[in-house]
């Protein structure tokens, strides 16, 4: 079953990236990281309600400063400005649950305007999110869904967690998410494939309308996500957050730009959403005179030897861990407990083996720590209290109680 044919044939014009990994499962951690260079420990931004302080300066406002008019058109007003994601933008466009065809049409119709002018625009599509909603006419076989057990009946949660930034879903469907009353498993996937879908088909045409422009060739153009979805693994239904495995974390990057490197390949070294920025960065020569915790990612596509490995490190709620393409190691600071996993012969991660692999736990333990206890900068905590329309929108899509 084929859910994203347009994106499969971008990715055959660039590089994709098969091991890259988000900072946090959920928004709130993920997109301030992927926009700073920076772990959401760092930049202090961890729940909704914290934003990204002013002294730290964003992938637009660095743009801005050098020369590019920056837009932003996201399919949801409320969270580009409470994180603070808002600064740099010469033009910010949003809206309330925008569908992924009226977040395409707003960006062709800022690309017109702009073409001539040397630009950073970035969309932010939500339609594969719960509650999953697809238009009724796009289709997909469903009896080739990758769920085995298409038809298991699955509860429904009508009682949200105490903890108000821990998300529903472990368990069963959580209320939210409910669509038309089902509760089948393998009904909730499809419609999250059909939702990949119809966003597939608005990024086709959005892809085509560069080509018309003449604007493709030259475009730098990246596609990621900023967390993945959990369909019932781990006991999770339909939804992020929760915990660090692979299945909330590791996401899609796919990055082209024919006028640098115009072959198309693929990377299976490990690498992660906070090393987008320093890439794009170097591609443009644009130096910083500040550190960030990126890395750029141009040697790797060049090949060239001497490319250090990149250790992932992931936070959500009291728990972190650390990632290598072999090996994940997560830390429940809560109950000073361990989880560790070996990728390659387990990869939905169910066989815990901390008692059974000492050396890399103790090796991996040690690398975790050192980056706990890093010598972070000294950034204060910036937040601000949620006004009612702000939680009924969180609410709504499962953020908060």
């Amino acid at each position: 079953m084929n859910t994203s044919p347009n994106i499969d044939k971008f990715s055959k014009e660039g590089v994709i990236f098969t091991q890259a990994i988000s900072q946090g499962p959920a928004t709130v951690y993920s997109l301030p990281s992927l926009m700073t260079s920076a772990y959401p420990g760092t930049i202090k931004v961890k729940k909704w309600g914290d934003y990204i302080n002013e002294s730290i300066f964003t992938l637009a406002q660095i743009l801005k400063s050098n020369g590019f008019w920056t837009g932003c058109i996201c399919a949801q007003d409320f969270f580009i400005s409470l994180l603070g994601l808002n600064r740099g933008f010469d033009t910010l466009s949003t809206g309330v649950d925008l569908k992924a065809e009226q977040v395409t049409k707003k960006a062709i119709l800022w690309i017109e305007k702009n073409k001539k002018k040397s630009f950073f625009l970035w969309l932010h599509y939500f339609d594969p999110h719960e509650p999953y909603r697809p238009p009724n006419y796009i289709k997909i076989d469903t009896g080739h869904t990758h769920e085995e057990n298409y038809d298991k009946q699955v509860p429904i949660l009508k009682n949200r967690p105490v903890d108000t930034d821990v998300y529903g879903g472990l368990g069963g469907i959580p209320d939210y998410a409910i669509v038309d009353g089902r509760r089948e498993q393998g009904y909730y996937v499809s419609l999250y494939d059909r939702e990949i879908k119809y966003t597939d088909e608005q990024i086709g045409l959005l892809l085509d309308e560069l080509k018309k422009l003449s604007l493709y060739n030259n475009a730098l153009i990246i596609i990621t996500a900023d967390h993945g979805e959990s369909l019932g693994e781990h006991n999770l239904y339909f939804t992020h957050g929760t915990f660090l495995y692979d299945v909330v974390v590791r996401v899609p990057l796919i990055i082209k730009y024919g006028k640098l490197f115009s072959n198309s390949q693929i990377i299976n070294k490990q690498v992660r959403l906070l090393d987008i920025m320093p890439t794009i960065l170097r591609i443009l020569h644009i130096r910083l005179n500040w550190k960030i915790e990126g890395f750029n990612l141009l040697p790797l596509i060049f090949k060239e030897n001497k490319t250090p490995e990149l250790y992932a490190f992931s936070e959500y709620d009291e728990m972190q861990s650390i990632r290598t393409p072999e090996w994940k190691l997560i830390y429940h600071s809560r109950d000073k407990r361990y989880e560790l996993y070996d990728l390659i012969n387990d990869p939905k991660e169910l066989s815990n083996l901390v008692v059974i692999e000492k050396k890399q736990f103790k090796f991996l333990k040690a690398k975790l720590e050192s980056w706990m206890h890093r010598l972070k900068p000294n950034i204060k905590p910036s937040s601000r209290p949620l006004d009612g329309t702000t939680k009924a929108k969180l609410k709504s899509l499962g953020y908060v109680q």
